[in-house]
């Protein structure tokens, strides 16, 4: 509806946003969010077992959309978030953190150490935030006190209606409740407040390495087995200092939801488990897991991942059975386009983190889900090979994918130098200024390593992948135009039989 009415109501929707920000304010019809709670389960019987969905003002987003930009352009501009909160952030990722953990975790396993990951939990994060400390912070970090005086406007004064569906179609709403602490649920500003209310938890961890996605947490510390008591002391004493952290800022962090796990070969985890190591978050011992999900994708303790491809698979199958029931009355291109969308893209997610890691059963688990699409599409008999009808629609094969993937990203981390944590690890054949001169002069050093698990690192497949790019790849100016250039490349390379190397 606001699309259509554009040429008659930009005028006065840009009056409305201009005259919001000089004049330090934030229109209260604005400020009320209605609330749907969805359930979790199939019969919630508990408020902790619904998840609240707020639903609000269009209009308020293009306004927070407009704050926002300005609000990142200086964030970024001067270094406030720290550089391992990845969350909500230009040129990062979950893949991007996650790749980041998994790197430094394999190399301390390649010089002979497990890995201690904790995971924390923080109890409704974005709800129980403290304005005023917020309004506090942001004087802290430079804002002046007109930019502060609108936030105060905008987080100040806003109210709920819960709206309630019942099966039978009827439904029940509330009165209207004010909000009177935390950031906006469903809002653009909401994730960017919270991360800036958070930034200042890193001066808590003195002794673990750690990363941060908005209110994810995870620290962790590598150890030989005979050091686990000392590390396990060090993670205790950061912990301790979170908890406390948490207090101050009226943040709850969930001992019973916190959960940690040792990562590494079987003789190092062995090891540490033998030492019995024990974890605690305000005074109890959090539960210690083999198997633990971390933004999106399962952990598992040999970082094999065979858990988190097992159910990806499943999932994958279940939508294309559901699928074939519409398979008669569909075309061939319509059937590429919803395996595309529902089915093969599951596998996109983080696909860079996972696939070094896999064993190669596990990897053709991957490619059965993309042969039995291949099938569906073009009604193929069981026991003809799909290869050619691969070929025939130009998609790329799994591992191929995953070959383009990573180098895109690669590509965008070499030229952008984002994120910073990625790109440290590149090691360069001699030094350069990107500014100055061509990527494709220079080649990355590969890592010193001692097994062949460091082969499932980052630092060791970017150097693999960048060195055997085509210099005129490595010179292109945008992320677009290579991703086009090598997809050509990749798909030309398939129809000879070429497979790329093992990512």
């Amino acid at each position: 509806m606001i699309v259509l009415t554009l040429p008659r109501t930009l005028d006065t929707i840009t009056f409305i946003i201009n005259y919001s920000i000089s004049s330090f304010t934030f229109p209260e019809l604005w400020k009320i969010a209605l609330v749907k709670p969805i359930p979790k389960t199939t019969c919630p019987s508990t408020y902790n077992q619904l998840r609240s969905i707020s639903l609000l003002a269009c209009l308020s987003k293009v306004l927070e959309k407009t704050v926002s930009y300005q609000m990142t352009q200086y964030i970024e501009d001067n270094g406030i978030l720290p550089s391992v909160q990845s969350g909500f952030r230009k040129l990062h990722s979950t893949s991007t953190a996650l790749l980041d953990v998994v790197d430094n975790i394999i190399a301390s396993q390649d010089k002979g150490k497990g890995t201690i990951l904790t995971l924390l939990d923080f109890s409704r994060a974005f709800d129980t935030i403290s304005v005023p400390r917020l309004l506090a912070k942001l004087s802290y970090y430079g804002f002046d006190a007109d930019t502060v005086k609108w936030f105060y406007h905008y987080l100040n004064q806003r109210s709920q209606i819960v709206k309630l569906s019942k099966s039978n179609g009827k439904t029940h709403t509330s009165l209207s409740y004010p909000v009177t602490r935390g950031v906006p649920q469903g809002s653009i500003l909401g994730p960017l407040l919270f991360a800036l209310y958070a930034a200042d938890v890193v001066e808590c961890i003195k002794n673990c390495q750690f990363h941060i996605y908005a209110d994810d947490l995870q620290i962790y510390l590598s150890c030989s087995p005979d050091g686990t008591a000392n590390v396990v002391n060090k993670i205790n004493e950061d912990l301790n200092m979170i908890v406390e952290w948490s207090k101050k800022n009226s943040l709850l962090l969930n001992p019973t939801k916190s959960k940690f796990m040792v990562i590494g070969s079987r003789k190092q985890v062995q090891g540490i488990n033998a030492m019995n190591p024990d974890i605690k978050v305000a005074g109890e011992s959090i539960e210690k897991v083999t198997e633990a999900r971390n933004l999106g994708i399962c952990f598992d303790s040999n970082l094999r991942f065979e858990k988190h491809i097992l159910c990806l698979v499943s999932s994958c199958f279940y939508r294309l059975k559901v699928l074939y029931r519409i398979r008669p009355y569909i075309k061939t291109e319509v059937r590429i386009k919803l395996c595309e969308s529902l089915v093969l893209s599951k596998l996109n997610y983080a696909d860079t983190v996972y696939g070094p890691c896999l064993y190669a059963k596990t990897q053709r688990l991957l490619q059965r889900v993309q042969n039995a699409c291949t099938r569906f599409c073009y009604d193929i008999p069981p026991r003809t090979h799909v290869t050619p009808y691969i070929n025939k629609s130009n998609m790329l094969k799994i591992a191929s994918r995953r070959y383009l993937h990573f180098a895109c990203l690669l590509f965008g981390i070499v030229h952008r130098h984002i994120p910073e944590y990625l790109y440290n690890k590149l090691r360069w054949s001699r030094d350069f200024n990107m500014h100055r001169t061509r990527a494709s002069s220079y080649l990355l050093l590969t890592p010193q390593h001692k097994t062949a698990i460091f082969k499932a690192s980052f630092s060791f497949n970017a150097t693999s992948c960048w060195n055997r790019l085509d210099p005129s790849l490595r010179n292109l100016k945008s992320v677009t135009s290579f991703r086009s250039k090598l997809k050509q490349i990749l798909i030309f390379k398939q129809k000879l039989g070429w497979c790329p190397w093992s990512l």
